[in-house]
């Protein structure tokens, strides 16, 4: 996405039209590799993290349902609403 996104930007942007070519894509690659790279792995830590921790409370949750813990599920439940607004 950060690939096609800046190609769409070097495309959009260039003055010659005469000038983009395979080059603008190979352009925009060492571009996202050099410099955005970073973000993109951020971002997936950070989604992978909030993922694990809703698997965790889901798991909890249907343990407390089984015990019949009335209090301890709902603020499971909201807990698990809180991590779906991130």
């Amino acid at each position: 996405q950060i690939v096609i996104s800046l190609s769409i930007s070097l495309w959009y942007f260039n003055r010659d039209r005469k000038l983009v070519s395979n080059a603008t894509f190979l352009k925009a690659v060492s571009i996202a590799t050099f410099y955005h790279l970073g973000t993109a792995a951020f971002g997936s830590l950070v989604i992978a993290i909030i993922k694990t921790i809703r698997t965790i409370l889901t798991y909890m949750e249907k343990k407390a349902a089984r015990s019949k813990q009335k209090v301890v599920l709902v603020i499971m439940r909201i807990l698990k609403c809180l991590l779906w607004c991130l």
